[in-house]
């Protein structure tokens, strides 16, 4: 089973969940969607728009797959049960977010080779990303992934901004 989550965020995200949805008529292979906010009528995958917390933990332990938004709970909870994971990371040029960090956090574990990250979101490169997400080495725990992950964006963060005397703020 793969299972797809947008999680509680308020904002829709209707194209990943539409192009899931139809990948679902293309494979044999069941697809479960929780698309939350995303207001699209599920034709080809099942699921509902919120599930309580027990209901989502148990379509994470049961999935073979899960592609999500790269939301750092949803990220945690399927590197706690090394389960493969595809991130197709909200952007702002779609109006799914306010600013790019969950890219950043995508494409900081897509190169960890830790996740596959999609932003060509048609359904043949989901269903390689899903497929190839399988082959990833065994994941490290989830709480050590993160962090490397954060680390990272932190560190690329901090050399691109390196502050002067001129900076705003500068205090020496």
């Amino acid at each position: 089973m793969i299972f797809v989550t947008v999680g509680t965020n308020p904002k829709p995200f209707v194209r990943m969940i539409r192009e899931m949805d139809l990948l679902a008529s293309w494979i044999d292979e069941e697809v479960v969607i929780q698309p939350g906010s995303t207001p699209y009528v599920l034709l080809h995958a099942t699921g509902c728009a919120w599930m309580d917390d027990a209901t989502f933990q148990n379509h994470i332990l049961s999935a073979r797959t899960i592609v999500s938004h790269a939301d750092a709970g949803t990220i945690i909870g399927a590197l706690k049960q090394r389960k493969p994971l595809v991130l197709v990371p909200r952007s702002v040029k779609w109006q799914e977010c306010v600013d790019n960090h969950q890219y950043e956090l995508a494409r900081a574990l897509h190169l960890g080779q830790q996740a596959i990250m999609v932003e060509d979101v048609q359904p043949p490169t989901l269903w390689n990303a899903i497929t190839y997400s399988g082959k990833l080495a065994g994941a490290p725990t989830a709480t050590h992934m993160l962090r490397e992950a954060l680390s990272n964006q932190l560190v690329e963060w901090e050399t691109s901004q390196t502050i002067t005397r001129t900076s705003p703020g500068w205090k020496g």
